[in-house]
């Protein structure tokens, strides 16, 4: 199975905009487990963060605690990875770095990515470095099955399948 770091940049835009190649992309991992979903806790700190900007939760249309339950299931259905790796220089953002980082230490086949420094690598190590929607027109290959930027996704969806993996 592909393992996939996901940038907290796709991981916002997800939360932000239903039916976008990064909601997809959310919506095959939860429902159909297309991929091994690879986070840090510092990737996962800077969601948290990120999401209570005010220019950012007014975009999210959900409740507080919808938004909440969204996130602890990102935590709990995802891989943990301890980042002890460092990669001083790679980047000309020196915040970016836990990115690759989580990569490295989660063993990540990819990570999926807007940003444009990171994309600008193209690879590191054995690690494609790729957009969005690169990533989801491969799982679509992989699974013989076309995706659609109007595939419902729905939180009724990710409820369902964390009662699944609790049980």
């Amino acid at each position: 199975m592909l393992r996939a770091v996901l940038d907290t940049n796709v991981l916002v835009s997800a939360l932000m905009k239903p039916g976008s190649v990064p909601d997809l992309l959310l919506t095959r991992f939860v429902r159909h487990s297309s991929f091994e979903l690879v986070l840090s806790t510092s990737i996962l700190e800077e969601l948290r963060r990120v999401v209570r900007y005010p220019a950012v939760r007014k975009r999210i249309h959900a409740s507080d605690e919808e938004l909440e339950l969204s996130l602890q299931m990102l935590d709990l259905l995802s891989t943990p990875v301890e980042v002890k790796t460092r990669l001083p220089g790679l980047l000309r953002d020196a915040d970016d770095e836990p990115i690759p980082a989580t990569a490295v230490d989660g063993r990540a086949d990819f990570i999926v990515t807007g940003d444009d420094d990171l994309l600008a690598l193209g690879s590191h190590d054995r690690i494609r470095i790729v957009t969005p929607r690169a990533f989801l027109d491969r799982l679509n290959r992989r699974s013989g099955q076309p995706g659609s930027v109007h595939e419902p996704a729905g939180d009724a969806a990710w409820t369902a399948v964390r009662r699944q993996r609790t049980r």
